[in-house]
């Protein structure tokens, strides 16, 4: 009973150590894929980074000039589109950070989509200032947004924090966001005090204009 006992056990253990083996294999594989797949688009969205500051800093002119026509003009064309690298395996890291990775180029589109509109059919020469709003506006929250999945990215894989080098894009993108939020409030409030001030006259008897 006892050697019968024992032999099972030993087809037992010699069943599971190739598993556990098979398994502890397939793991190590798996990390170093995501580790990759960190290093590749953490480098892809630093770039991205970078463009969305230039597009942020862009305010028109070309050595404090406008165009022949003494118009703003765009001086830093928008990305087409965010492309990562093909030779990685986006099953090898969590569905809920692939999903935010993979929507981000989705986001692009959107926010090209919504600066070509408000430049075609709302903003007006010669300076065409919803339109460079609405540039800086989605590129400082384009940039914001990729720069914190790449931060996840880092952290999640050990990979080396950015090197600054006394500039850190993250505080200026935010900078830049709270500026142009501040001055829609207070062109909001202006525009509610115009309104106020136009009922109030018109609903004075005209004995008292």
């Amino acid at each position: 009973m006892t050697e019968a006992l024992f032999g099972l056990l030993g087809v037992l253990i010699g069943a599971i150590i190739p598993w556990v083996r098979e398994a502890w294999v397939e793991r190590r594989r798996r990390t170093n894929r995501a580790r990759y797949l960190a290093i590749r688009v953490v480098c892809t969205l630093d770039r991205f980074v970078e463009t969305c500051v230039e597009v942020v800093q862009d305010n028109g002119l070309a050595f404090g000039h406008g165009d022949q026509d003494g118009c703003r003009s765009p001086q830093v064309s928008l990305p087409d589109r965010l492309e990562y690298p093909d030779d990685v395996d986006w099953q090898s890291i969590r569905p809920e950070l692939m999903y935010d990775l993979l929507s981000l180029p989705e986001w692009v589109v959107r926010s090209n989509r919504t600066i070509q509109f408000i430049a075609n059919e709302i903003a007006s020469p010669p300076d065409y200032d919803e339109a460079f709003e609405a540039r800086h506006e989605e590129y400082a929250t384009l940039g914001i947004q990729a720069f914190e999945l790449a931060a996840t990215l880092r952290r999640t894989y050990g990979l080396p924090e950015r090197t600054k080098d006394g500039w850190d894009p993250l505080t200026y993108l935010k900078q830049e966001k709270r500026k142009i939020g501040d001055q829609r409030q207070e062109a909001d409030r202006r525009h509610a005090e115009f309104w106020a001030s136009t009922e109030d006259r018109a609903s004075l008897p005209e004995s008292a204009s």
